[in-house]
Order: structure tokens, then sequence, then C-alpha cells
């Protein structure tokens, strides 16, 4: 709850709180399109699941895809 609630990277804030909704009960398909803010992919909530069985939170941390990326030029 610590991440969800204090992270500094919204993605991060956003893949610890859906996934203590699905841990709360929650479907996880119906958390991917309607309990979060912006509506994701199943398929991309199950992958956040499938990364913090595998390696915990310290993988939810590293595995950060999408988005912005500034290159030196």
């Amino acid at each position: 709850m610590e991440h969800r609630d204090h992270d500094r990277r919204p993605d991060i804030r956003e893949r610890c709180g859906a996934l203590l909704k699905v841990a709360d009960g929650q479907a996880p398909y119906a958390v991917a399109r309607h309990g979060l803010l912006k509506r994701r992919c199943p398929d991309t909530l199950y992958n956040w699941m499938n990364i913090y069985e595998e390696s915990g939170i310290e993988g939810l941390l590293s595995r950060r895809h999408g988005g912005y990326h500034r290159r030196p030029f």
C-alpha cells in the first residue's frame, strides 16, 4: 500500500492500486476495464500480476514500459 499511496511515479501507483483491487476480490478483467482511471487491456493487468508473482514489488518497479523516453543526442 505504501507504493500505491506515496510513490512519485504515477504508473507504479496505478499498478499497485490495480493489484490491491484484485487482491481484495475484484475480477482482474473488471479492474482493467472499469476500476482504474484509464481503461486498460486486461492482458496488461494479467501481465502486471505475473510480474508481481514472479518478482514481487521489485519486479513491478524495475519493469516499466511505455510512455515517453528521452533519448540523448
